[in-house]
């Protein structure tokens, strides 16, 4: 799966420890919620294949990173619609 984050700097990316983020899944299984957040517990990795996952950044200004680092959700706090 993958998801998308954003961020004002790649320092504000906690790799490697696990920490609370807020997601948005690209690829969902039900297409509905293809916008919607949510508030993770997860880790981060800049090797894109250590965890299962595909984490997008996007910085303020919506410019895409160039490359995807990997995600491993540990547990999925909620949705929000925004």
């Amino acid at each position: 799966m993958e998801f998308e984050i954003y961020v004002s700097r790649l320092e504000e990316l906690p790799v490697e420890q696990e920490c609370e983020l807020l997601i948005r899944a690209l690829t969902p299984s039900d297409r509905r919620k293809k916008y919607k957040y949510q508030k993770v517990r997860a880790l981060i990795s800049q090797q894109k294949d250590r965890y299962p996952d595909l984490l997008w950044v996007r910085f303020l200004k919506g410019q895409l990173h160039t490359d995807p680092y990997s995600i491993r959700i540990a547990n999925t706090k909620g949705a929000t619609d925004e």
